[in-house]
C-alpha cells in the first residue's frame, strides 16, 4: 500500500503575509493622521519667518486678552464663497482670532456669518439694513467666473460685542487709492490692531486717564474736539484747569 503526499508550497504564505503588513501600516497611517488632527484642533500655531515678527502678537494684545473680564464675542461677515484674494483676507481673520482665543481662553467667542445665506430674498435685505443700522457699508466684490463677470455685496466688518455693548471693526482698510493686492495685505497687516482695539474699548479696567490741561491759553473742549474725541475711544479724558489746582507741597525736617 503506497501513500502519496502533495507537494505543499509556500507561495501563498508570504503574500497573505504581505497583505496583512501592508493593512497593519495603512491602518497606523490612519490612526497617526487622525489623532494628528486631533492635536491640531486643540493646539493653534503659525510660524512667523518675517524678518520684523509681522505676524507675531504683541504684548500688549495678549496682556489684554488674558485680562478679560467677561465675555467678548467677536461675529465676522465673511463666511460663504469667495475669490481667492478675499479668501485669503477671510483666512487671515480665522487665524488672528484663533491665535487670539490662545490667550483669551473661554472669554473670547467668534462666529462667522454669511449675510447673503437668506433663504428668501425679502428675508435677505431684511439682513442687510438691520447691518447698515449698525454702520456697517458693503463692498461689491466683482469676479470672473466661467467666463462670466459677476457681481457681489459682502460686508468686510466685524462687530465685536462686550456686556451688552458693540463695536464695529472695519476689516478691508488700507490705502483706497493702492492697487486691490496692496490694499489686501495692508488689512491683513492691521487686524490684530483693529480687533485688540474694539476689545479694549469694552473691556472694564482696561481704558486710563488722561488728563488735558486748561487755564493758560490752551484750547477749548470745542476747538481740541476732534484731538479729545479721538483720546476718548481708548482712555477716559477729563480736562485740568491749573488756575484753579492748588499744587501739593510737601515739606520735610532734616534729620
Amino acid at each position: 500500500m503506497s501513500t502519496e503526499h502533495q507537494p505543499t508550497t509556500n507561495s501563498q504564505q508570504p503574500t497573505a503575509s504581505r497583505k496583512r503588513r501592508d493593512l497593519t501600516r495603512f491602518a497606523l497611517a490612519l490612526v497617526g493622521l487622525l489623532l494628528l488632527n486631533f492635536l491640531a484642533g486643540l493646539f493653534f500655531f503659525r510660524l512667523d519667518l518675517t524678518e520684523e515678527k509681522r505676524y507675531t502678537m504683541s504684548g500688549a494684545t495678549r496682556q489684554l486678552l488674558s485680562g478679560l473680564k467677561q465675555p467678548v464675542t467677536v461675529t465676522v461677515y465673511l463666511d460663504g464663497d469667495f475669490p481667492p484674494a478675499f479668501r485669503r483676507l477671510q483666512q487671515s481673520v480665522r487665524e488672528t482670532l484663533n491665535e487670539m482665543q490662545v490667550y483669551g481662553g473661554a472669554n473670547l467667542h467668534y462666529v462667522f456669518v454669511d449675510p447673503s445665506a437668506a433663504g428668501t430674498e425679502k428675508a435677505r435685505n431684511e439682513y442687510y439694513q438691520a447691518l447698515f443700522k449698525k454702520g456697517l457699508r458693503p463692498t461689491n466684490l466683482g469676479a470672473t467666473e466661467n467666463g462670466k463677470r459677476t457681481e457681489k455685496i459682502i460686508f468686510p466688518w466685524a462687530t465685536v460685542a462686550a456686556g451688552g455693548k458693540e463695536q464695529q471693526v472695519l476689516l478691508l482698510r488700507g490705502n483706497q487709492a493702492a492697487p486691490s493686492d496692496v490694499r489686501l495685505n495692508q488689512s491683513i497687516e492691521g487686524l490684530e490692531y483693529e480687533l485688540a482695539s474694539a476689545i479694549r474699548k469694552l473691556n472694564p479696567g482696561s481704558r486710563k486717564r488722561i488728563g488735558v490741561v486748561e487755564g493758560h491759553g490752551e484750547l477749548s473742549n470745542q476747538e481740541a474736539g476732534d484731538l479729545i474725541g479721538s483720546l476718548s475711544q481708548f482712555y477716559d479724558v477729563f480736562r485740568v484747569n491749573l488756575a484753579q489746582s492748588r499744587p501739593r507741597i510737601c515739606v520735610r525736617s532734616a534729620p
